[in-house]
Parts: C-alpha cells; structure tokens; sequence
C-alpha cells in the first residue's frame, strides 16, 4: 500500500524561511496514520479494542535524514511517497521519500496500538484491534525490521524490569531545563502530546543553552538547519505537565552539531523520549564557547529544585553499533571459540571490556531480553540452534556455552524445562457447591476465529470440516492410494483454523526467534487468554 502527496510550500508549512520541521513531521505521521486506516477500511475514530475503548497510534520510532531543512524555501515544490508495511498484526511500519528541487529526504515511521486510561496520557497501555476488523493487502515483514531491532535493543540496555533507567545507563548531563507543555501548541487532536512535538520541544530548550553558552551573531534557530533526526519514544505526558530537559551531548565537526537529549516527565522522572539529531551549521558560522567553565542553574516551575550541574565535555552516545559475526561451520566449535563468541557480544551489548569465561553473569544484572537476543544472533548469525530459556539459569559464560555444546553434540535445541514423569495426584472429591461466575471467554475452532462464530455456526448446522486449504500444503500433490504409491494419502478432509501464523511475538514481550520455538498451541493459548480477559472486561494493566 502506497499513498503520495504533492505541495507547494508556504506560509503554513515554512519556519523562519526554511521548511518547518513540525509541519513535516506531522505530515508524516499523516500519511503513515491514513495508509493504516485505509488498510483497516475503518475510519481512524472507530478503531477500537473487544471492550470498546479506542486505539491509537502510538509512535514508537522516528527517523528522518536528507537535505538541510532550511534549504526547502517559499514556493519550491515538494512531493511525499510513502508505503505502507506491517510485523505482526499491531507493528506498522512506513517508509516515505520526498523529493524536490531543492533536494531529497528520506523517512522510517515505526508505529503500535495503545489505549489509555481515565483519559491520563501517562497510562497508555498496548492496544489490540476488535476482532473482526480485516486488513487490505499490506507488505508483511517476515523477519522484524531493523528499525524495530535497534529500538528494542537500546531500549533493553536502557531500562530495568520497573521501568527505569539502569545505573549505567544514566547518561552525563551537559544542561538541564524545566519546560512547561503548552496545551495549545503542544498537544494533539485526541489529547496526547504530539508525536512531533517532541523534537521541538528539545529544540527550545537546546535553543537556551546554545545562547547562553556560545558566542553566536544570529539567532541559533537560523544558524544551523537540521540533517537527520532520531527519536525514540517511551512515554507520553498530560497536557499540564512539566517536563525536564537534559542535554546529554554535544559534538561539532566538519561544520556539522550531533546533539544527543533526553526528555523527561518531571512529577515521576519517566523518560519518555531520546532524541539524536544533527544540525548542519551554516556557512560561516562557527561554535566558540563563551567561557571554558560554566554551570547551569534551573528553576523548577512546580518548586522541585533541580541541582546545579557541572558541565561536562564528554557523553556517551545513546546508540550502540550492532553486534557483527561471520558465518561459521557449526562442526567447527569448541568451547573456547563459543566462549569468545559469547564474550564478544555482550561485552558489546553491555559496554563491559573486562568479561572473561568465568565472570559471573547474575553479578552484571543481565535481563532475559540480552539473553534473547543473544540467541538470535547464535541462530542467525553462527546457525547455533538453541534456547535462551536455558541461558537463565547458567552464571557464567563457560556454563553457558558448555549447555550449549551439550545441546548441539544431542542435536537438539536446548529444552527449556524438564517433565516430570510422575503423574499429578488427581482430587476426586468437591470441596465447594459455590456458584461460579464465568465472565469472559474466547475460543478459536475451525472456520470460527471466536465463540460467537462457532456458536452461529453451530446453530446455522454449517459442517465446519473443509478441504485442506492451499495455504497450509496442494492435497492433490499427496493425494492417492498409499497401497499403490508411497508418500501419497487419501485424505484430503479437515479442520482448520485460519490465522494460525500470525502470532505477534512482541505484543507478548517474546522475540520472534523465542516464538519460533514455541508449540503452536502455546502461542494460540496466550491468544485466547488475552481474548477472553478483553471479553471480560478487564484491562491489562489490571
């Protein structure tokens, strides 16, 4: 699915000369936003979950790159192509190119589903589509795209199992300031802080710390333009919030600024957003320091006090380069070169340089996220069939890869558990005559992707038993008498449920290499759950 827009540019889509970046970010997220609702065939007010309460589209990556923004001027023409692509059935994806004569940019969206709570914006929750609603056809990511790959990796290097930011991953802090969000300039059609607000509201406060501390001779805003900008969001914000600033880095080279920042909500001091952008300086304009030592004071407007900061001259990037490998003969390994492998990766992954065999891995804090990723690159990589559930239980590297060789010599993924071959004690006797209240269910037969399908089948006497659909494999490539031919079959009968792959791993907080491993009937029991506690009403986050 693809959508493309043209415009002559003016006064609504132009800043102090040059092409506002708000308006394009907005209109981006226009056209990701429509092609969604287009695929859906559902106006976007009417999408909804089970229990009625809407959906929105949640954006969880932004990143742009091209022509210095401020080279697109008063009425140059301007086209914007984007298309459409999805991951599982809640991950969009669209990627835009636009184009004139000024030059090129390019664009990758990466959008889910939320709803939210009692109308509180810091409550938003991941939202499931209403049964029912079907999507045109739509180009399907088999693999997770990188965008998303990046996104999830730095946001597991980032964040705790509570939520907050880990020890380590506490950047340093060049400057700090309080913002209030202006409900009339901040906010968007349906209450939440606008996607595209968020860089702008860095780029005022990176506005105050450029006047304060360089000796410019115009305004900042008109001494550099942006190049590319990277935003990764975690949370959102009511409209009377306030919010807090912190400049984490800042680089000038070759007449180009990387500025790397963090926005955060002040009453809980959630992160809610990392922005990396580059600003490209115009020409003969230098960054000269005003003075070689300065400190910041800011003023709280909720009376929080904020400390004073020390500037500092270094900080560290909120990115991390991608863990690279060579194909290898899996024939070849011993534990030596596993363990190096292993070592080499996350010392990668954790920014640990120190890490040998026997270091303990539960002493460095590592979560299952590192782990499952630890196993795709194994597999995708190396070709290492394997489990991360075994990899939790081991404390050291040399434990790790030695289950691993253990695994690989029985030619078998490591098992995640082991069964017990004693049978349950069954209770024959009832303990309770008490009522039970059954207050939700689900449920996914053949032909009936629900309860109420089955039921009106059921009732309408419809047989439910069909040829094998082309999908799942040609019957009539199998089909005949296996007395006369092998590998041949006369049945060509059965009951089938549709949908069965598109199990979204990540809605589930599972990665989609952990997901492949799983018993079909594992990934359509935690489908049905889900169902069944939407059809009873209750929340998630409950």
């Amino acid at each position: 699915m693809s959508l493309k827009r043209k415009y002559t540019l003016n006064m609504p889509q132009l800043l102090w000369g040059g092409l506002s970046e708000n308006w394009l970010l907005k209109e981006l997220g226009d056209l990701h936003w429509q092609q969604i609702t287009d695929a859906l065939n559902t106006p976007s007010d009417r999408l909804t979950d089970s229990r009625g309460e809407r959906l929105y589209a949640s954006f969880v990556r932004v990143q742009w790159s091209g022509i210095n923004i401020h080279h697109f001027t008063e009425n140059d023409a301007l086209s914007l192509g984007s298309k459409l692509s999805r991951y599982g059935s809640k991950m969009f994806f669209s990627d835009t190119t636009g184009s004139g004569a000024s030059g090129e940019l390019s664009a990758r969206l990466l959008s889910v589903f939320s709803t939210r709570k009692d109308s509180d914006n810091t409550q938003l929750a991941k939202g499931h589509l209403k049964r029912g609603i079907k999507s045109k056809k739509v180009k399907v990511h088999k693999k997770l795209p990188e965008l998303a790959q990046e996104y999830l990796s730095e946001k597991s290097l980032l964040f705790d199992e509570q939520g907050k930011i880990k020890p380590e991953a506490q950047p340093e802090i060049l400057y700090r300031r309080a913002y209030t969000i202006d409900a009339y300039d901040d906010i968007n059609g349906v209450g939440l802080l606008y996607f595209a607000s968020y860089p702008k509201i860095s780029d005022k406060c990176e506005r105050h710390y450029l006047h304060s501390e360089y000796a410019l001779e115009q305004d900042w805003l008109q001494s550099a333009g942006v190049v590319a900008r990277d935003i990764h969001y975690y949370g959102n914000a009511n409209a009377e919030d306030v919010l807090i600033y912190e400049l984490n880095e800042l680089t000038a080279e070759k007449g180009k600024v990387t500025l790397v920042s963090s926005l955060y909500r002040s009453s809980d001091e959630k992160l809610i957003a990392r922005i990396t952008t580059i600003k490209e300086l115009v020409e003969g304009v230098s960054l000269l320091k005003k003075s070689a030592s300065y400190e910041h004071v800011v003023l709280d407007p909720t009376s929080k006090s904020l400390s004073t900061t020390a500037a500092s001259s270094t900080a560290p990037s909120p990115s991390l380069p991608a863990a690279e490998g060579q194909r290898v003969n899996t024939a070849r390994y011993d534990q030596s070169t596993l363990n190096q492998i292993v070592i080499d990766f996350l010392s990668s992954m954790l920014a640990i340089n120190d890490l040998t065999p026997q270091s303990d891995l539960h002493a460095l804090g590592i979560e299952s996220v590192v782990y499952q990723e630890l196993s795709e690159f194994l597999f995708d990589t190396h070709q290492l069939p394997n489990n991360p559930s075994r990899f939790y239980g081991t404390s050291t590297v040399a434990a790790l890869t030695n289950d691993l060789l253990e695994s690989l010599s029985e030619g078998r993924p490591s098992s995640s558990s082991t069964v017990s071959q004693e049978k349950p004690a069954v209770s024959t006797t009832t303990t309770s005559s008490e009522a039970i209240a059954i207050i939700g269910m689900s449920g996914r037969f053949p032909g009936s992707p629900d309860v109420e399908t089955f039921w009106e089948h059921l009732q309408a006497g419809k047989d439910l038993i069909t040829e094998v659909p082309k999908d799942r494999w040609d019957w009539q490539e199998y089909y005949g008498d296996p007395q006369q031919e092998q590998g041949k079959t006369k049945s060509k009968w059965g009951g089938f449920m549709e949908g069965i792959d598109a199990f979204d791993p990540l809605f589930f907080g599972i990665s989609p290499h952990e997901a492949m491993l799983m018993d079909p009937q594992q990934r359509l029991t935690l489908e049905a759950v889900w169902h069944a506690l939407e059809d009873a009403g209750i929340a998630p986050y409950q």
